[in-house]
C-alpha cells in the first residue's frame, strides 16, 4: 500500500487532514458534507469488504463506528 500524506484526496471525496499511521489509518474531511471522518485503508479487498459488512451489521448499536463507504483502489 502506498504511503499517503496530508492534503491527498481519496476516492475523489475525502481529503486527508491528519495521519494516524502511514500504514492504513487517517483522519479526513468529507468535501461534500464537511464532516470529519476516519479513513481506514486496506490492501486486502476481501478482508476490507468483510470488515465493512461487519460495521454495517452493528451500525445501529451505540458507540460503534458507521461505515459510510467501501471501495477498491481505482473505483
Amino acid at each position: 500500500m502506498e504511503r499517503l500524506d496530508i492534503g491527498q484526496r481519496i476516492a475523489d471525496r475525502y481529503d486527508i487532514t491528519r495521519v494516524i499511521t502511514h500504514l492504513s489509518v487517517y483522519v479526513g474531511a468529507d468535501i461534500v458534507t464537511k464532516e470529519e471522518v476516519a479513513l481506514k485503508l486496506n490492501s486486502y479487498i476481501d478482508r476490507h469488504r468483510s470488515e465493512a459488512a461487519f460495521y454495517d451489521a452493528i451500525a445501529h448499536l451505540e458507540g460503534f463506528p458507521k461505515c459510510i463507504g467501501a471501495w477498491a483502489n481505482g473505483d
